[in-house]
Parts: C-alpha cells; sequence; structure tokens
C-alpha cells in the first residue's frame, strides 16, 4: 500500500465473528454499504458459513468459504496463517480485520477496537484469579500489540482511545471514531404504557460481574421495602458465577424480579413495550447497542454513569454509580415519581437515537477503509 493507489478489493477477515454485536454490525455495514464510492470493485468476506448465509446478497460482495472457518479456534488460525496469505497478496487487497486482531504475516490491515474489557484492568480484575482473567491478560498484550502495528483503527467511541496507554495511542498510524448504527425499522419509539400494577424496570444484557445486575435487584428490592412498587425484568444470558450471585440476591423475591435468559432478538421490542423505564447499569462498554435501542425505542432510561455510555446517552437519561445501591435507589425512584421527567427523558433518548444509523456507519467506515490505504495522516 506504499504506493497511495486505492486498491480495487477489500477483503474482510471475519473469520471469528459467528453472534452478537460483531455479527449485527457486519451484517448491516455490508447491507449499507456503496463500495464504488471509495473505488472498490470487490469486497470479499471470509468467515464461517453460518455469517456467511445471514449477508444481503449484493453484486460487489464474494463469500470466501472454507471447511476450517467452520471448526475451532485451532483449525481458523491455521486457515489465517497457511490459506489468508495468498488470498490477499493475489488481489493486493485492503485487508480489514473488524474482530480486534492482526495477521499472522506480513501485511498491512485495518482494525476495530470491539472489547473494552482487556483494555480496562479494574474491569478484568472482577474475574478474580481465574482463567478468565489470565485470558483477558493475554488479550490486552494482542490488542495493544494489534492497534500500534495497524495502518488504521477504528473505535466506536472516543472513551476508548482514551483508556489506552499514552505509548499505544501514540503509535497508532490512523484512526477514528465511528459508533455502531441502528436498526431504526425494528427499533421504533412507542408512548410509554403504564398500568395500575407498579413501576415496571426492564434491564437487557449479559448477566456479569460488570453488568452488575446483583446491585439493581437489591436497589429494587429495598424500593419495595420502602414502599416503592418497583419490579425489575432481566433479559439475557449469563457468565455463571455472576448469575449463581444475582439468584442468591433473587432468592425469596421472585414476585419482585423476573430473569427471562436470552430470548430472540425478534422479540424485544415487544419487552421494551411492556415496560415503563430501562436500566443499563454496566462499568465497561466499548460501545452499548442495547442501549441505542432503548433510547430508539423512546424509553426513559437510568443509566450508568461509568465507561462510554455518558458519551452514547448524552443528556437523556438519570445517571447513577452502579458500585453505590443508594446511587441506584435513587435514580429509580427519580424515575418512578416524575412521570413528566419520563416524557421528557423519552423524547430527548428518542432524538438522540437519530444520530446513530447504519447507513452513516458504514459510509464512514469504508472511506476510512480507503484512506488508511493511502500514505495521507488523519489529524
Amino acid at each position: 500500500m506504499g504506493s497511495g493507489a486505492l486498491k480495487n478489493s477489500l477483503f474482510i477477515d471475519a473469520s471469528n465473528i459467528r453472534a452478537g454485536g460483531g455479527l449485527t454490525h457486519l451484517i448491516e455495514l455490508l447491507r449499507a454499504a456503496n463500495p464504488h464510492e471509495v473505488g472498490l470493485d470487490e469486497v470479499i468476506v471470509a468467515a464461517p458459513d453460518s455469517t456467511l448465509r445471514q449477508l444481503d446478497e449484493k453484486p460487489w460482495l464474494t463469500r470466501h468459504a472454507h471447511p476450517y472457518l467452520n471448526r475451532s479456534y485451532l483449525f481458523r488460525f491455521w486457515w489465517q496463517f497457511r490459506i489468508l496469505p495468498g488470498l490477499v497478496r493475489s488481489r493486493e487487497a485492503i485487508l480489514f480485520i473488524p474482530g480486534t486482531g492482526k495477521p499472522w504475516f506480513k501485511y498491512p490491515y485495518v482494525t476495530m477496537c470491539r472489547n473494552l474489557l482487556p483494555l480496562d484492568f479494574k474491569e478484568l480484575w472482577r474475574f478474580g484469579l481465574s482463567l478468565t482473567t489470565l485470558r483477558l491478560l493475554f488479550l490486552r498484550v494482542l490488542h495493544l500489540n494489534a492497534y500500534a502495528q495497524a495502518q488504521g483503527v477504528i473505535f466506536l467511541t472516543q472513551y476508548c482511545v482514551d483508556i489506552l496507554p499514552v505509548s499505544v495511542r501514540a503509535r497508532i498510524k490512523k484512526r477514528v471514531v465511528i459508533p455502531h448504527g441502528l436498526n431504526h425499522k425494528l427499533f421504533t419509539g412507542n408512548p410509554e404504557r403504564s398500568d395500575s400494577t407498579g413501576f415496571n424496570l426492564l434491564y437487557v444484557s449479559i448477566v456479569n460481574w460488570y453488568k452488575h445486575q446483583d446491585q439493581v435487584a437489591r436497589a429494587v428490592i429495598n424500593l419495595n421495602k420502602k414502599g416503592y412498587p418497583v419490579r425489575l425484568t432481566l433479559i439475557g444470558p449469563a457468565y455463571k458465577p455472576a448469575l449463581r450471585k444475582l439468584n442468591r440476591v433473587m432468592a425469596g423475591h421472585e414476585h419482585l424480579i423476573t430473569y427471562k435468559g436470552k430470548i430472540p432478538y425478534g422479540q424485544l421490542t415487544k419487552e421494551y413495550r411492556g415496560h415503563h423505564a430501562f436500566i443499563m447499569a454496566s462499568t465497561c462498554e466499548t460501545f452499548c447497542m442495547i442501549l441505542t435501542e432503548a433510547m430508539a425505542m423512546g424509553m426513559a432510561i437510568a443509566c450508568s454513569s461509568r465507561s462510554s455510555l455518558p458519551e452514547t446517552l448524552g443528556d437523556a437519561g438519570v445517571y447513577f454509580d452502579p458500585e453505590q445501591l443508594s446511587s441506584v435507589e435513587q435514580a429509580i425512584l427519580q424515575l418512578y415519581l416524575n412521570a413528566t421527567l419520563r416524557e421528557e427523558l423519552a423524547q430527548r433518548a428518542l432524538s438522540r437515537s437519530a444520530r446513530y444509523d447504519w447507513a452513516v456507519c458504514s459510509k464512514n467506515t469504508f472511506e476510512f477503509l480507503a484512506l488508511s490505504a493511502s500514505p495521507q495522516t488523519v489529524s
């Protein structure tokens, strides 16, 4: 890429993208893309079959399938080590790795910061002396090295840039902040539905240490003891040790707190509409797509004041410290007692959600990929 000429091919190594936000990003990024605008004739995506099947048909899109990509990490590593080099070098393609990483061979690439946990020492140590902590520390080394050696790095929030060690930040050649978009057809504002049974609060996220569902549950229990009829619904998969702790807190209070586990993505809008307010108590978020979905549903939101969440929500929520029980209680109580405030915050959230758009995300991403293939600098 030293010549500065734009390449005609973009190769996306999505070999490790199978589910979650990474999969949603890949699907929506390509759905909204117009690569010809930046001089690209072809986009090749290498991914497991389950991922490739979910990509829209496009005249410029080529799916690269390989049996190794459907198997364990060792097989995917072998594909990256032995097969990927020939694929990108033969086309002189721009190499984009949307799951944080770098190629196992010498070749210019662009990557993304997709996982904040390895970068935040305080948050990763919530897992104590465990294999998870060791894995996160290992990923920290890999990710920081990937950012430092990349032609360009895409960050989802400015917070993710600021948390990097200064020495690593200084070595990044080109960087940009491009938030994820939002499916505005699926998630669309809906008037609050009140009922006479109390105040229904919704929390959608994986149950994990840094999500603090146990703290929210304690706050709801305490508020009921004080005479405030608040109910809590928890939705999402779970990290088993954190779920065990949550179950201990919930024991005897199942009439106040309902844990539904993971539900199909398409059913989330029904859950959003069935509750008065939304809460997000995380202390570690690269970019919180769940929060933007709640915003687009026109929900009043109580939100953690930590990590990248205030950057996403702005002035459209009531903030609290998720590690201070009294702070969590006060935020919930504020929304419960003040219907006018709920309505005002819901409208602000709905309005602010408009800035999260997949078409904008895709346009900015492809422009950055083209820029990173040239010798220009980013201010």
